[in-house]
């Protein structure tokens, strides 16, 4: 066979197991994508569910004669119990006694400032101080005959934080 200078096949290469190198570290990455962005989306992997994309993570890693230092088999367990969702401690009632770290987890809202000039407008905000202060400067720059229309509301529950919501 003929190759462009500087490529070769799998079986010419210095590693005659590189290809399946290369292959488990493309199953690491989508169990890291399905775990994250892919928002557990079966799609994303290479094989067609959770089951089979470790079972072949694990048939690779066996295979290898060097282990690599990036992967054990420990991760690859963990990346099933994660993925498959039986990562959890419970008791003898079944309920979920995993600890939670909660700096892992923010649960931070979001803030509309609505208001109404010329129709509805509204502005979102991550944090509440900033939907506040910019609340305060509208209020401030209407004249007070003119008795804005304005609230700050949590963009999860609904809920108005200040002011009064109106109907149309």
């Amino acid at each position: 066979m003929k190759y462009l200078k500087g490529w070769t096949s799998y079986n010419e290469s210095k590693n005659p197991q590189e290809f399946e190198y290369m292959m488990l570290g493309r199953l690491q990455t989508d169990c890291d994508y399905f775990l994250g962005n892919g928002q557990r989306s079966e799609n994303v992997l290479w094989a067609e569910t959770v089951e089979q994309h470790i079972a072949e993570m694990k048939k690779i890693w066996n295979s290898l004669e060097n282990k690599p230092e990036w992967l054990t088999m420990e991760q690859i367990e963990d990346y099933e119990s994660q993925m498959l969702g039986t990562d959890t401690d419970t008791d003898s009632e079944g309920t979920d006694t995993t600890p939670v770290d909660e700096d892992e987890y923010e649960y931070e809202d979001k803030y509309y400032v609505v208001w109404e000039e010329d129709g509805q407008e509204h502005e979102l905000f991550d944090n509440l101080g900033d939907a506040k202060d910019f609340y305060e400067q509208i209020k401030s720059e209407k004249f007070h005959y003119e008795k804005p229309k304005l609230y700050i509301m949590s963009k999860s529950s609904g809920e108005v934080i200040q002011g009064e919501k109106w109907s149309n």
